[in-house]
């Protein structure tokens, strides 16, 4: 929570402070807490009515909050006035509401020194005086924030003798925030000062397994028992496609099992070892990353171990990578272009290899896969180029572009009754045989677009609306005269094109190979013959915020079937922020964030486009619905769900024809 400066006076104040909450709401957990409608205001009303029918006045008000700055409910405010003598007169008493947010009234205004007290179970108590004044037409705002007081202890023991193990390492992790302590010489630890709620026990020591317990609330734990047992050692031998050892490559790996992952460097021999890994742990996921080899995509190799094997060795081979380098000029004036983007192979993926062009226009990709790649260089105020190149392992191609002058396509997008679609998405999705332009636009409020730095010769584009069916392959090109392309109106019975994504209903769903934040591993076979709901999003997307209450209504109606599984993958940049939000936010479902966990991968290869995009897959494997929202959400899938399978099976598309024409 941002202080309000002392130089403003107390309206500017009131009126910045109010500004600042609403801003955070968006922006925090709190605003998972519950509907609009169940919200109590942010500021109580200047006056009101108390049963007596005498008139109550606001003398105080304000928020208090927790170290992550959401609001915290609940909090019993105890208001006194400090007299002369220093003896406290009883005002009032409070409590915040979901927000946090708090008001003091008395059936008068007080001048003088308010004493203001409060107490919540597993927090620190708070006392803080303010200052009030008869004359003043609203009341003074207080910030408050609470620190957590609750004390976890237990004992670290060996699981197979029993014994107490000393100077084990003791983290906890809880709200984004994290403690670490270790045990004494009878094996027992004590961490205090932790904030109420769920989060997790992880305890290591040299020549055990690591052990990570999850805590559903810390403030109801008790004495906490940690068994160990002895480590699991895996070594790792990479080597290049000529079996030569990389040094200096980084080897990350991930225990799907028990949700470590851990990261190690090799050394001259192509050598990296790990400790620590627990005995139960019969499966890794592994990430390489190596300058002049071809990286991972993600989490994307899987070794198998031995139950009976304590030590492990495993060789894997890492591809010699192609060096692309070259210049990029205007195709007038031959003058360097500076701040163009370059970017090796097709569909826009974070993970392509790419880079920018510097002042001189020149530009070095690494890491390059070898073999036959597409290269598009866009820059913003020319039109784009894309050359096909074949890149040969361990060797420099120079490629050097020149830029042409860029073209513009303008539209309008209209429904089925010629009325503007406004917010309507276009994309282009193919040119020159290849997707790899990302150039969009969405329709202003009278329908109209317009693509900016547009390619000279033809490519197609899709265009898409919330109720309406989508226009897929649509050729256009750089052009003064506007097109106007009409979507027909969508039944959700009957055709099953998403707004925001190429897929439709009936499709087979893209396969999935994703990491969860605890450490699980999920993929399309384990999923086999569940509905599976998938939710792209992000903590920072406003709308996305918005959709949670459904997405938790989804939960409470079908969260505990047995074929029913619910997935909400983040777009997320911190995956220490997105815990402490899912922890806050009650959101007990299976989450998924960034690249280790598969989540842009995904969000690629289900075309999802803008979030929130929530989709449902059928038990076989199928697309079921897409584009899912609002407060109808759970009645939707359970409609689906509990659909006769004979009925699953979608209807033909019988919207009309649409056709391409200049606008009139």
């Amino acid at each position: 929570m941002v202080p309000p400066s002392p130089a403003i006076g107390q309206a500017e104040r009131k009126t910045a402070v109010i500004a600042i909450r609403i801003g955070c709401w968006m922006m925090t957990a709190a605003a998972l807490l519950g509907s609009p409608a169940e919200k109590t205001p942010a500021t109580a009303p200047a006056t009101t009515t108390a049963p007596s029918g005498r008139k109550l006045v606001v003398i105080i008000e304000g928020q208090c909050f927790d170290t992550l700055g959401v609001g915290v409910e609940e909090v019993k405010v105890v208001a006194h006035l400090k007299a002369e003598d220093d003896k406290l007169e009883y005002l009032n008493t409070a409590s915040t509401d979901k927000m946090g947010d708090f008001a003091i009234l008395a059936g008068e205004r007080h001048k003088g020194t308010a004493v203001l007290t409060f107490t919540k179970w597993g927090f620190k108590d708070v006392t803080q005086e303010v200052e009030l004044t008869t004359g003043e037409d609203l009341p003074p705002f207080v910030d408050v924030g609470l620190e957590g007081a609750v004390i976890a202890f237990g004992v670290v023991t060996d699981a197979g003798s029993g014994a107490p193990v000393a100077d084990a390492a003791v983290k906890i992790e809880t709200g984004g925030n994290q403690w670490s302590g270790r045990t004494d010489a009878e094996g027992k630890f004590r961490v205090a000062d932790l904030r109420p709620g769920p989060g997790m026990v992880i305890v290591e020591s040299p020549g055990y397994g690591r052990s990570r317990l999850p805590v559903q609330d810390f403030a109801d734990l008790g004495e906490l028992v940690v068994l160990l047992r002895p480590e699991r050692v895996v070594r790792f031998k990479i080597a290049d496609d000529l079996g030569r050892p990389v040094a200096g490559a980084t080897v990350g790996v991930a225990a799907p099992a028990t949700g470590d992952m851990l990261s190690g460097v090799t050394d001259d021999a192509g050598e990296v070892v790990f400790h620590g890994l627990n005995a139960d742990v019969r499966e890794l996921m592994v990430h390489l990353e190596h300058a002049g080899h071809v990286p991972s995509a993600g989490y994307d190799r899987t070794v198998t171990l031995d139950a009976e094997e304590t030590e492990s060795s495993r060789g894997l081979i890492m591809i010699r990578a192609a060096t692309l380098t070259g210049k990029v000029t205007d195709a007038q004036t031959s003058d360097p272009l500076g701040g163009a983007r370059v970017v090796v192979g097709e569909g826009m993926p974070d993970s392509l290899p790419a880079t920018w062009t510097d002042f001189d226009g020149e530009y070095r990709v690494e890491g390059v896969p070898p073999g036959h790649n597409p290269v598009t260089v866009y820059r913003a105020g020319n039109a784009p180029e894309l050359k096909e190149v074949t890149l040969a392992a361990g060797e420099q191609t120079q490629v050097d572009f020149a830029l042409g002058a860029a073209g513009e396509v303008h539209g309008l997008v209209v429904d089925g009754e010629g009325k503007p679609v406004p917010q309507a998405y276009v994309q282009i999705t193919q040119w020159r045989s290849w997707n790899t332009l990302g150039l969009q636009a969405m329709t202003d409020d009278e329908g109209k677009f317009l693509l900016y730095s547009a390619p000279a010769d033809p490519f197609t584009i899709a265009v898409s609306s919330r109720g309406h069916a989508d226009l897929r392959s649509q050729t256009v090109q750089a052009r003064e005269e506007p097109y106007k392309f009409t979507l027909p109106a969508r039944s959700r019975e009957k055709e099953g094109d998403g707004f925001l994504s190429t897929l439709n209903v009936g499709d087979a769903a893209p396969p999935l190979d994703l990491l969860t934040l605890d450490g699980k591993r999920l993929t399309s076979d384990s999923l086999k013959g569940k509905w599976v709901l998938l939710d792209f999003w992000a903590t920072w997307c406003g709308p996305c915020v918005a959709e949670l209450p459904n997405m938790k209504a989804v939960w409470e109606a079908h969260g505990k079937r047995d074929d029913f599984r619910m997935i909400s993958i983040s777009l997320d940049d911190s995956a220490a922020a997105l815990q402490a939000f899912v922890d806050k936010g009650g959101l007990h479902w299976t989450h998924v964030f960034g690249d280790a966990g598969g989540a842009r991968k995904t969000a690629e290869a289900y075309g999802a486009h803008a979030i929130p995009f929530i989709v449902l897959i059928n038990p076989e494997g199928n697309v079921a619905e897409v584009d899912l929202r609002g407060p109808e959400m759970a009645e939707t899938i359970g409609n689906l769900i509990n659909k006769p399978k004979d009925a699953e099976k979608p209807e033909e598309n019988t919207a009309p024809p649409t056709t391409t024409q200049p606008a009139k």
